[in-house]
């Protein structure tokens, strides 16, 4: 895989650009933005607009008033609803908004909502099971279970319910039929295992236990296998269920999933080193797409109203890529399955091969400086016995010639033990 890294830098400013445009101020003073970009603002989507200009490295546009939108909307237990919950504070909403804001690390301003009282609000909705639903006593779901542990794992990284919470992500697990591999679906096997909820439980296990990643490797390799099966499918659709709160009432909730920068992001942790053939295609995929457009059809039809979480998702990739170590922003990297060639510089210009005689010169020179004595051995061992078949002289010559040569070796071992 070829990157140029000012592709991706294009990307970001394209996306920053966009986020700019549909800034929606409101009467108050406050203001945000909406998952559909340009309507009313939304508490979740508002959130995850600041975390966008994060992510891009940007300071966040109109701070202030978001997060006093923000704090308008938080309930006094500290949780946040969605418009479809009414009243009613929810996981999908106040998993998103704590993470989003302990993302800006904005919760020393006084405009800001109270990130303490979320997370006693996160920890509060646990099941007893370890799992999260849209609040406690609803079924525990590998999504929301997800959103949870990674808030948590932003504020509170040592809190029991993290420890429970991992516990019950990874017994929930599903066998596939196939590899035998242990990945997960959308809740407790239901529907079979997805790319998009295999994909988020892998970036959250990332993120708080990095050290128990090979342990997963079955799963890293299933992803990458789907991946590569179809590789032009953005595994896009929406997760969609009924709450039931414990008060009465009842109400439809709906998770936009876009599975292939997800799919992505995970698989750039992966204990050996992403697989850049499937890393490739994928990542063209998603530049092809424009900031913001919208994801559930034909981005290039007329009328589609763009999304925040299509810009988000895929500004979550591309900056995992961006930020990769040793990358600069002018870099060409010439991106191989176990080995990466960074090209600045005067060297962006130059065919590859061109650079090939230096690199094997910089090798030979590093091997002749460590290894001086058994180049002359051989040296010599090759003039000696050259002579010998030309008829030169006797091949007695030949073993008394041999001596000062060995005599060498245990000179440059001692050598190398003093330095």
């Amino acid at each position: 895989m070829i990157l140029d890294i000012r592709d991706l830098q294009h990307h970001l400013s394209l996306s920053v650009e966009t986020l700019r445009d549909h800034y929606r101020p409101l009467a108050d003073s406050s203001g945000g933005w909406y998952h559909e970009l340009g309507g009313e603002p939304g508490a979740t989507a508002t959130a995850l607009a600041l975390a966008c200009f994060a992510a891009c490295g940007e300071p966040p546009d109109h701070l202030d008033q978001a997060l006093r939108f923000l704090r308008e909307h938080q309930q006094e237990d500290g949780g946040w609803p969605t418009r479809t919950s009414g009243s009613q504070a929810v996981v999908e909403a106040t998993g998103w908004i704590t993470w989003a804001l302990a993302r800006v690390r904005c919760d020393l301003r006084e405009s800001s909502p109270d990130l303490y009282r979320a997370t006693r609000w996160l920890i509060a909705q646990q099941n007893p099971d370890g799992g999260w639903g849209s609040m406690r006593g609803a079924p525990s779901r590998v999504w929301l279970t997800c959103l949870a542990l990674r808030a948590l794992g932003e504020l509170d990284p040592h809190a029991e319910a993290v420890t429970d919470g991992v516990r019950w992500l990874l017994d929930r697990r599903v066998t596939e039929p196939v590899s035998q591999a242990r990945v997960w679906g959308q809740n407790s096997g239901e529907r079979g295992p997805t790319v998009t909820h295999t994909a988020f439980a892998l970036i959250t296990l990332a993120e708080l236990r990095p050290n128990d990643l090979p342990r997963h490797l079955p799963a890293f390799a299933w992803l990458t296998r789907r991946l590569a099966m179809d590789p032009g499918n953005q595994h896009k659709w929406i997760e969609t269920y009924t709450v039931v709160p414990e008060n009465g009432g009842a109400w439809r909730l709906n998770l936009w999933h876009y599975g292939l920068p997800l799919a992505l992001t995970a698989l750039l942790h992966h204990p050996d080193g992403p697989p850049v053939a499937q890393v490739g295609p994928a990542l063209e995929r998603i530049l092809e797409v424009s900031p913001g457009s919208h994801i559930w059809g034909d981005h290039t039809q007329p009328g589609g109203l763009p999304s925040l979480w299509s810009l988000w998702w895929s500004l979550q990739a591309v900056t995992h890529v961006y930020r990769q170590p040793l990358f600069r922003p002018d870099d060409l990297v010439v991106w191989l399955r176990d080995a990466v060639v960074i090209r600045r510089g005067p060297a962006r210009r130059k065919p590859l091969f061109s650079l090939a005689p230096a690199l094997w010169t910089a090798g030979i020179s590093r091997l002749l400086r460590r290894y001086w004595a058994y180049a002359a051995l051989v040296l010599l061992c090759a003039l000696i016995g050259g002579g010998v078949l030309a008829g030169w002289w006797d091949g007695e010559v030949f073993w008394v010639g041999l001596v000062i040569p060995l005599a060498l070796i245990p000179l440059q071992e001692a050598f190398k033990s003093r330095t």
